[in-house]
């Protein structure tokens, strides 16, 4: 077993300090990230990777209160990546949690990580990626792939899309 590192040690106390409800973590989290503190970004995976951990029906359970959660802190976490212009880490981190949640959310996520990659550069692996999404059959994943292929400068892509 490794050792832990100072920040692990300061996350692993601040979460045994932190009392109560998920949402006090989340907001811990959030409030570190948004001071810059390396103890934030820590915080904020702890708290994915226990909310991951909980059982299925019990993130589920309360109109999917864990769920919901969960989706706040992988968005928030991806926003602090993206802020620091890692769109990659950012995109990661929205595909690490999009497998534990309902298909609907995780698609959700999976277009919002696909526009990370488009802000990355990585313009014709986010086309694919919101064809594939287009192709489930949902109309607004259309739209998402239209308003890709425009922005990105493909305006025959984008019009195959309307036709």
């Amino acid at each position: 077993m490794r050792n832990m590192t100072t920040v692990e040690r300061d996350v692993d106390l601040q979460l045994s300090q932190v009392k109560g409800s998920w949402e006090e973590r989340l907001a811990q989290a959030l409030r570190l990230m948004q001071q810059a503190n390396p103890a934030g970004l820590t915080l904020s995976q702890t708290l994915i990777d226990r909310l991951i951990g909980q059982p299925l029906q019990q993130r589920a359970a309360a109109d999917h209160r864990l769920n919901k959660l969960l989706v706040a802190a992988l968005i928030n976490q991806a926003h602090h990546h993206a802020g620091e212009e890692r769109f990659l880490a950012a995109t990661a981190t929205l595909r690490y949690g999009a497998p534990h949640l309902p298909p609907d959310t995780a698609r959700d996520l999976e277009s919002i990580a696909l526009e990370y990659l488009l802000c990355d550069g990585q313009v014709e692996t986010a086309l694919a990626g919101f064809e594939a999404l287009a192709q489930t059959g949902d109309l607004e994943n259309w739209v998402n792939a239209f308003f890709a292929a425009n922005r990105s400068g493909d305006a025959p892509r984008a019009q195959n899309y309307i036709d």
